[in-house]
């Protein structure tokens, strides 16, 4: 689960225009930076729970492995504890759009917005779609795919999770920081 900390102070980003380039990767990459700083204009820093970090290992982005790495070692860090991304640096900036486009991931402010039944929806849709593409694996199926899997399933664990926390109690979790990068 991450949350999202906004700047004060909306603002709203202008696409420059695309200068003259002559390969179609390099337009490719320029859109996707565009793409980057767009989405990324109003966040000033990104709370991650160490317990998604670890399970970073089992994704095939190597921003989020390196994430992973960095952490590992911290062993007072609980797993409910957050640690706080600043948009500081071209590498946060990064690490911090591949968090928000990771589909396994969760965010708060998402979850607090939804009923319990659509949560609930989203949890039967998800295991629907976990059955079915689990029943697909054979010995061939790539390393990567089985890997996405065993994140989609945390993804589904953690939802349950949330759906119980919600329903037991208030739908606000302690939030406990421990790090900043």
């Amino acid at each position: 689960m991450y949350i999202v900390n906004k700047t004060k102070i909306e603002k709203k980003y202008k696409f420059p225009s695309m200068s003259y380039l002559n390969h179609r990767k390099t337009q490719v990459a320029w859109i996707n930076y565009q793409k980057m700083k767009a989405t990324l204009i109003n966040i000033k820093s990104i709370d991650i729970q160490i317990k998604d970090i670890r399970k970073m290992i089992y994704t095939s982005n190597p921003l989020l492995i390196n994430l992973y790495n960095k952490i590992n070692f911290i062993s007072s860090a609980n797993e409910t504890d957050f640690i706080e991304i600043k948009k500081n640096s071209s590498f946060n900036e990064a690490l911090i759009f591949q968090i928000l486009e990771v589909d396994w991931l969760l965010n708060l402010a998402d979850l607090q917005n939804k009923t319990p039944e659509l949560l609930t929806e989203e949890i039967e849709f998800l295991e629907s779609c976990l059955l079915e593409h689990t029943s697909n694996i054979t010995p061939t199926t790539p390393y990567h795919q089985t890997y996405h899997l065993r994140l989609l399933e945390y993804k589904l664990l953690c939802l349950k999770e949330y759906l119980n926390f919600t329903l037991s109690s208030s739908p606000t979790p302690l939030i406990r920081k421990i790090a900043k990068f």
